[in-house]
């Protein structure tokens, strides 16, 4: 996947159900998933993106 690619609902609704802050953020909003994706597409794909995108992180002490 490139940075340009635009994510499908099926994406986004499986990160939903597999990140415990997407999925907080989701019940919270008491919509159903479809509605909540579709009025917070922009942001959601911004947090999936940071996630997909970011530099490796060096290992810390616990990784070992």
């Amino acid at each position: 996947m490139s940075k340009t690619d635009r994510l499908t609902v099926s994406d986004i609704g499986q990160w939903i159900d597999n990140d415990e802050g997407l999925y907080s953020w989701w019940k919270s909003s008491r919509q159903n998933k479809r509605l909540f994706i579709r009025e917070n597409r922009a942001e959601l794909e911004s947090c999936i993106r940071k996630v997909l995108f970011a530099p490796p992180r060096p290992k810390q002490w616990y990784d070992y």
